[in-house]
């Protein structure tokens, strides 16, 4: 704090020098004396304390206190922040531009971290085309230039997008060789169609269905997988809409669960004029109440029901009403 750093009782006597940070002060102060101190200064040998200049009076010959500031200490002490041996941070914490800045303030050279998880997005089916015009048959890949910003919006490091052929062998190859990725997030092939090879890969490549359908709406077809070699497969239904709302829902889970973070959920009231047997996915409005509005009117062929959505909210079973939902903030 910019002020005089002072010894004894006041008044004081202001020397002719000025203590500044990023160096030694040859300075000395003897009983009365004050001398102006910069903030970040070291205090010179033989002060006791420092007074900022808005709590003195100084003229060219004495330094006094205001009234109701004789004690007044502004002196930033070794170690009053906290000890060697502190925890600053709990296990889970995620690595924010605060931690980091904590970090380099306490000395801390290097932090044991989880992560980030990796993920490569994968794209299944022949009749999926990336550039150029369409032939008859063949549809817009309308998730691939896009779902990385989902990714990153779930925690995790968005990978190259890749396409996938609909071949037994092209999906045996997927899980037979090398990857860079933890986890794999397939778009397409999860339901029991005569093109859809996906469980069967997973398991003739050893690997396990953890969670191989969900009572959803969208994304019942869903499935969640461990390859041997931990790799996490999720399973998306083909149609965009579904398999960003099944990405979004899911994929934060695994994060959490691979770097042992908190989850953080968020809640609302969601107006839910319809009931269903099974959960359902919404895209929704936010109010100027604070509550959710569910849009309505909007397949899952395309993503034009997220055209201006906030969020998504995941509606219980049998729900109907003022229900309160869980949140999913759109990136």
């Amino acid at each position: 704090m910019d002020g005089y750093a002072v010894a004894g009782a006041p008044p004081w006597r202001p020397l002719a020098d000025v203590v500044t940070a990023g160096g030694a002060s040859t300075v000395v102060l003897e009983p009365g004396d004050a001398v102006r101190i910069a903030t970040g200064a070291v205090l010179p040998d033989g002060a006791e304390r420092v007074v900022r200049d808005e709590h003195l009076d100084v003229t060219d010959s004495l330094v006094t206190p205001l009234p109701g500031n004789a004690d007044g200490d502004d002196t930033r002490r070794i170690g009053e922040d906290w000890h060697a041996g502190a925890h600053l941070a709990p296990a889970g914490t995620v690595v924010s531009p605060a931690v980091l800045s904590t970090a380099l303030s306490a000395e801390v050279p290097s932090l044991a971290v989880r992560g980030p998880l990796r993920v490569r997005t994968i794209l299944s089916g022949d009749e999926i085309r990336t550039s150029g015009p369409l032939a008859r048959g063949e549809t817009r890949d309308a998730v691939g230039p896009v779902v990385a910003s989902f990714v990153r919006a779930c925690g995790a490091e968005a990978l190259e997008v890749t396409h996938l052929r609909d071949t037994a062998a092209d999906v045996d190859a997927l899980f037979s060789g090398p990857c860079d990725a933890d986890v794999l997030a397939v778009v397409g092939g999860t339901g029991g169609g005569a093109a859809d090879r996906l469980r069967d890969a997973i398991t003739r490549a050893g690997g396990e269905i953890v969670v191989g359908r969900v009572r959803c709406r969208p994304g019942g077809s869903q499935l969640t997988a461990v390859l041997p070699d931990g790799r996490v497969v999720l399973g998306l239904p083909g149609n965009p809409f579904a398999a960003i709302a099944t990405l979004v829902t899911i994929l934060p889970a695994v994060v959490d669960a691979a770097l042992a973070a908190e989850p953080s959920r968020r809640r609302g009231i969601v107006h839910v004029d319809d009931a269903a047997d099974g959960a359902r996915i919404v895209a929704v409005d936010a109010l100027p109440d604070g509550t959710w509005h569910v849009r309505r009117g909007h397949g899952t062929a395309t993503l034009v029901g997220l055209v201006g959505a906030a969020a998504f909210a995941v509606v219980p079973p049998l729900a109907r009403g003022d229900v309160v939902c869980e949140i999913v903030p759109l990136p």
